[in-house]
């Protein structure tokens, strides 16, 4: 039915165009009690329960934090007593998280980690809690693509563009995809800005 799943999310979205959901635009888009409150009073949800739910959602995954701009990664200890801190490196561009797994930032911007050899997108996603999906999606790869030790793996997504450079000169034996990985730039971003 869609292609993947921003696709989907963005049709879903289109609900909110609808009339009768005009009242949720004037609340702040930090009011996510009042979203979800306003909601179910304009007929999204049936589910009396469905305000305290959704809030008890956001608020156990720490969702309202992504409001103030920044990224947040969860990690759960598989023993909460030997649950790693995060240590910082060079100015506070890597931290170091469970497993001794560094993550670095691209540009400032985009967060990666280094792949391990006999690393894959299944035991990543177990690893940072994220869904092997998901990882591939971002990297622009199928979830069963080989992983080489060294190799980026990007735990968040790609950018529309590379905020260092808007040229490359491709060499021989350079992929789209390469470009867009070593740029941190979507796959698809790239093939529409080449006319390809």
């Amino acid at each position: 039915k869609y292609r993947d799943a921003a696709e989907s999310f963005e049709d879903h979205s289109k609900f909110l165009m609808k009339p009768r959901y005009a009242g949720l635009f004037e609340l702040r888009v930090t009011d996510y009690k009042g979203w979800a409150h306003g909601l179910r009073k304009a007929g999204y949800a049936t589910d009396p329960r469905y305000p305290q739910k959704l809030i008890d959602l956001i608020e156990r995954y720490r969702l309202n934090e992504l409001d103030r701009g920044g990224d947040l990664v969860v990690r759960k200890p598989e023993h909460p007593s030997q649950r790693p801190a995060p240590s910082s490196k060079d100015g506070g561009d890597v931290i170091t998280i469970g497993g001794g797994r560094e993550v670095e930032k691209f540009e400032g911007r985009i967060k990666f980690i280094r792949a391990r050899a006999g690393d894959t997108f299944d035991g990543l996603a177990r690893e940072l809690e994220l869904t092997p999906g998901m990882l591939a999606r971002w990297n622009d790869l199928q979830r069963n693509s080989a992983l080489g030790a060294g190799q980026r793996v990007y735990i968040q997504p790609k950018r529309n563009k590379s905020k260092s450079t808007s040229v490359h000169v491709a060499r021989q034996g350079e992929s789209l995809w390469g470009v867009g990985h070593l740029y941190g730039v979507k796959l698809d971003r790239l093939v529409k800005y080449n006319d390809l």
